[in-house]
């Protein structure tokens, strides 16, 4: 499988048997390919990629937040709770309108407050780490080249995930003006003047890299990194539209034949990814 960074480049699933996208992954426990594929995560029993790395990024934030929140705003309460029950337990009574159930419980709502951020917080600073540097999990392994995908800074690095800066940001919803399609993507060398519409831009317009090459200047793709319907093809959608993108043309397969994981499988490589 794919080792290294190969930017601009369909690779050949193993396992699948079939062509895929830049970026993709196979995912040795769902049993298929996953766009720009991070890592599978059995808290939420699904791979983290392309389609839901926002909605990823999202849910640890705000699980963090809420934790936090929770347990600054319930400490005078939980000092007032225990000290009640340390002197339950040494003999001493004490008038109180909880039964003592209830404060147990409101400490062991506070422990798991404490022990969920700690478990949140390296983990989102990781992904994050990664988020603003246009890297995945997997990715971060690579060391074949400095990373081809980075767009120079973290904002712009953050929008490949969330699409154009606005409200849907903070929103758990599909972003309002993505950047990608999670098929192609532009390097570093794109950084500067070319379009990056993804592929299934919404007008079907020439873009302006095509612009400029119908025009004599091949630019920093070159004649050969051409969008697919600006090469004369219909315009097309799904996979038959990244299947003109990288020239790729075999026959058309049956995902019902992909074997899922047993039982057995989750549970012996639930963190396991093959590329």
């Amino acid at each position: 499988g794919m080792k290294e960074w190969q930017p601009g480049k369909a690779t050949m699933c193993r396992h699948c048997t079939r062509a895929r996208p830049e970026r993709a992954h196979h995912c040795a426990l769902c049993g298929v390919c996953i766009l720009r594929l991070d890592h599978h995560c059995p808290w939420i029993n699904n791979c983290v990629g392309f389609c839901n790395h926002k909605y990823f990024l999202l849910t640890c934030f705000y699980a963090l937040l809420a934790c936090v929140v929770a347990f600054v705003t319930a400490v005078p309460e939980l000092v007032i709770v225990t000290q009640r029950l340390r002197s339950a337990v040494h003999g001493s009574l004490y008038d109180s309108e909880l039964e003592p159930s209830d404060e147990i419980a409101f400490v062991v709502f506070g422990a798991l407050a404490v022990f969920i951020s700690m478990f949140l917080t390296p983990l989102l600073y990781f992904q994050l780490k990664l988020a603003v540097n246009n890297r995945t999990t997997i990715e971060d392994n690579y060391n074949n080249m400095t990373n081809p995908f980075d767009k120079g800074t973290s904002f712009s690095n953050l929008e490949q995930i969330f699409g154009k800066f606005g409200p849907d940001w903070l929103l758990p919803i599909k972003s309002w003006r993505p950047l990608l399609d999670g098929i192609s993507f532009p390097s570093s060398a794109e950084r500067l003047g070319f379009d990056e519409r993804p592929l299934t831009a919404a007008n079907g317009a020439l873009s302006e890299q095509e612009d400029l090459r119908q025009n004599g200047f091949a630019g920093a793709r070159s004649n050969n990194w051409a969008r697919a319907y600006g090469d004369g093809y219909p315009k097309l959608t799904g996979e038959a539209l990244w299947r003109a993108h990288y020239h790729i043309i075999e026959p058309v397969y049956n995902p019902a034949e992909i074997r899922k994981p047993s039982t057995i499988d989750y549970m012996l490589g639930c963190m396991q990814i093959d590329c």
